[in-house]
């Protein structure tokens, strides 16, 4: 890249004439009303004659000269141009001709709209991951809920060889979390394959921070101690004689 003097650039090349020139708005919205006096501003400084249209918001009305000489210069906006990127010319002036404010959504409002548009998917996104948690919790709770049932002798000959009521509790808490542990590192697992072979097929860049990986990791133990409660409380409550009667 090379920067140079524009007037004996323009010297050096034989030119008298600027091939673009680029206008940045200090405010979101403006770029509509810049368009338009910079529009008057280059047909008086060329000299062309005729009426400007007054609405000069869509793009056949940009293009200028109706009525009067064509005029020999084009403004467009960063939206029009992003919006008729790939089309061409008669399909890209019938689309802007048909939307008359696209001109006033300027990088701003398009970024202010991405990031509404990001936080609902992050709302999303949770919602469903929530709603995964609940279920999963509830699987682990009737897993081991199956489990009482089943060692209920084991249960009442720990309790009649000296196991007190919070060991047996601390003993299926124990288990239920190590269950959710386990399932939660090979959710991650899966995840990071997962973001990878997505941005190995499409090009993007993936990142997973380790203190996302930490935090879903303790978010799995606690899933695992909050729906094993219930469970390692049922078993702590069994009268040791009637564990010991079981079939």
């Amino acid at each position: 890249m090379l920067f140079v003097p524009w007037q004996p650039l323009q010297k050096s090349l034989n030119v008298n004439y600027l091939n673009s020139i680029t206008v940045a708005a200090k405010k979101a919205g403006e770029t509509s009303h810049m368009s338009d006096e910079i529009k008057k501003l280059l047909r008086k400084r060329h000299g062309i004659t005729g009426s400007a249209p007054t609405d000069a918001h869509g793009y056949l009305a940009q293009q200028g000269g109706v009525g009067g000489t064509p005029d020999d210069f084009t403004v467009q906006t960063q939206a029009g141009k992003a919006l008729t990127k790939g089309l061409y010319t008669p399909a890209a002036a019938f689309a802007l001709a048909n939307l008359p404010k696209l001109d006033e959504v300027t990088l701003e409002e398009m970024a202010d709209t991405l990031d509404r548009s990001s936080d609902t998917m992050t709302a999303l996104l949770a919602s469903i991951a929530g709603v995964s948690l609940i279920v999963g919790g509830i699987g682990i709770m009737n897993i081991m809920l199956v489990s009482v049932t089943e060692r209920t002798r084991e249960i009442g000959l720990r309790m009649a060889t000296g196991a007190r009521s919070s060991d047996v509790a601390l003993q299926f808490l124990i288990e239920a979390v190590t269950l959710s542990v386990l399932g939660g590192i090979i959710g991650l697992v899966l995840g990071l394959l997962a973001s990878r072979i997505v941005g190995w097929s499409l090009g993007w860049p993936t990142s997973v921070p380790y203190g996302a990986m930490a935090l879903s990791i303790g978010i799995a133990a606690a899933v695992g101690l909050l729906f094993g409660s219930y469970p390692a409380r049922r078993a702590s409550l069994l009268d040791p004689i009637d564990a010991l009667r079981t079939e």
